[in-house]
């Protein structure tokens, strides 16, 4: 019984530590000056490590509550909000195609904008896969942008 309660407590323990770590990495590719993207953010990424390792539950519809949140800020905190979760999430099947309506009929600027961060010297702290992962998402938005008739349901 002992021995039990001893590899409880480690396994709490670890799984603590590793939710501690996770978050504090997480918490550094939070590359945004608006504060309502980072709380939106936060609630989202949690969501989704909830989902992958616990409930199993769609984190879809969170993306999209958060979205809402800050949906009448600047262009350029939606366009963060939308850049951090690209190279912070999985996107596939619906998870994309929810990611492609939420930018709308802004994929075109939403192109440009990542164009223009890959410029920017935060560009430079993301790993070669992160950065993969934006350039492929560019050239997405740069057809779509020119061809909004994609954008149908």
């Amino acid at each position: 019984m002992k021995l039990l309660k001893t590899l409880l407590a480690a396994v709490i323990t670890f799984s603590l530590a590793s939710l501690f770590a996770y978050f504090i990495i997480v918490e550094s590719k939070l590359l945004t000056q608006y504060g309502e993207v980072k709380k939106a953010l936060r609630v989202v990424l949690l969501s989704e490590m909830r989902s992958r390792f616990v409930t199993g539950e769609y984190w879809e519809n969170t993306m999209l509550a958060q979205y809402k949140q800050i949906n009448g800020l600047p262009l350029d905190a939606q366009f963060d909000y939308f850049r951090i979760l690209l190279v912070n999430m999985e996107f596939y099947g619906t998870q994309s195609y929810d990611f492609i309506h939420m930018v709308g009929m802004n994929a075109e600027k939403f192109a440009n904008y990542l164009a223009d961060f890959e410029k920017d010297d935060s560009y430079l702290k993301l790993s070669r896969d992160e950065q993969k992962i934006l350039k492929e998402w560019k050239a997405e938005f740069q057809m779509i942008g020119q061809d909004k008739g994609l954008l149908a349901d």
